[in-house]
C-alpha cells in the first residue's frame, strides 16, 4: 500500500513539474539534465518517473553510480532535490545546492540542510501528526500522505525559478 501512495505522489510531482515547465520551459531556456540517484533498489522507482516525464532530458542513474560519484555529480548541480535522507546530508557536506523536501519530518527535529545554497520545501498546514518521529516512518500513520499532498507545486518548484530565469538563451 505505502508503495503505492509513493507512485502516486511521484506522479503528482510528475504532472506538477510538467505544469510548471509551460510557464519556464526548462528544456528550452538553456541546457538542463536532470539526474535521477539512487541506489539499485530505487532503478523501479526512477525508471517510472522516468517514463512519466514529458522532458527528454531525464536520466536514471539509480544503482549505476558509488556514493563518492553521486556526490561529485550533486556538487556540480545547480540544484539537488532531496527528502530528509542521506542524500540532502550529502548534499551539505559537498556545499551543494539543495532543496530539502520535509515531509514527515521536520527541521525542528535538528537536521536540517546546511549548504550555503539551501531551500527548505515542507507543508504549511499545520499537521497534528508532524513529524510522526524523528525519522519518518515508512507509512503514514493517518494514511493520506497530508504531509505531501498539501505542499504546493508552485512552492515544491520555487527553488529553480531564478536558475532558470537568470540563465534563459
Amino acid at each position: 500500500f505505502y508503495l503505492h501512495q509513493v507512485y502516486e505522489q511521484q506522479q503528482e510531482f510528475l504532472v506538477r513539474l510538467n505544469a510548471f515547465d509551460l510557464q519556464y520551459p526548462i528544456s528550452s531556456t538553456k541546457q538542463v539534465k536532470i539526474f535521477l540517484l539512487g541506489a539499485k533498489q530505487d532503478e523501479a522507482l526512477c525508471e517510472w518517473i522516468l517514463a512519466g516525464s514529458a522532458h527528454g532530458n531525464v536520466v536514471s542513474l539509480a544503482g549505476r553510480l558509488s556514493l563518492v560519484q553521486s556526490a561529485a555529480l550533486m556538487k556540480d548541480a545547480v540544484m539537488n532535490y532531496s527528502c530528509d535522507s542521506s542524500p540532502l546530508h550529502m548534499a551539505s557536506a559537498m556545499n551543494a545546492p539543495i532543496a530539502a523536501i520535509f515531509l514527515s519530518t521536520t527541521t525542528a527535529n535538528g537536521f536540517g540542510p546546511l549548504s550555503d545554497i539551501r531551500h527548505i520545501v515542507e507543508t504549511r498546514e499545520k499537521l497534528d501528526c508532524r513529524p510522526c518521529t524523528t525519522h519518518g516512518r515508512s507509512a503514514c500513520p493517518r494514511g493520506d500522505l497530508a504531509c505531501a499532498t498539501t505542499i504546493p507545486a508552485q512552492q515544491l518548484l520555487e527553488p529553480l525559478i531564478p536558475i532558470i530565469t537568470s540563465t534563459e538563451k
